[in-house]
């Protein structure tokens, strides 16, 4: 029950921060999708630009499996609050600062990167330190025997 409460807490301190974003930048896109085709190179390339504030990891730690935004703090690193609570709420603890400080799974990224290179793409990602990200998926045309299909 505490990790609700936790969680929602959390929740409801992001959206007052959303909401003010929201009313100070009503009048920008907060996310740009451009797709552009080049037959003569037989790809096509699907752009996405945001003005989220950016990534603060380099582009090497981005593309690695398991790697997060933010690292939770390993055990023992509290001893004396530690000591204070039962292994129940410990746990919920835990969690609850675990969701907290991980900002994904650290999969996404790579497999997007895995399947672009499969179907002869690319996927690159360009950040802008606190304004946003661009990244750019990069494909190519899927010849079939009876017909070419451009997608």
């Amino acid at each position: 029950m505490r990790a609700i409460v936790e969680y929602n807490k959390t929740s409801l301190g992001n959206i007052q921060n959303v909401k003010k974003y929201f009313e100070d930048n009503r009048d920008q896109p907060l996310c740009k999708v451009v797709i552009s085709s080049d037959p003569i190179d037989e790809v096509f390339t699907i752009a996405v630009k945001d003005h989220g504030g950016g990534i603060t990891a380099s582009d090497d730690q981005i593309f690695q499996y398991m790697f997060t935004g933010n690292i939770m703090k390993g055990p023992g690193e509290n001893k004396e609050e530690e000591e204070e609570i039962d292994i129940l709420s410990d746990y919920q603890e835990r969690m609850v600062q675990s969701s907290k400080q991980m900002f994904g799974y650290g999969f996404g990224l790579p497999i997007c990167r895995l399947y672009a290179k499969f179907f002869a793409g690319s996927l690159t990602v360009q950040q802008i330190s606190r304004i946003g990200t661009d990244a750019y998926l990069r494909l190519g045309f899927i010849h079939t025997k009876s017909e070419r299909i451009k997608i």
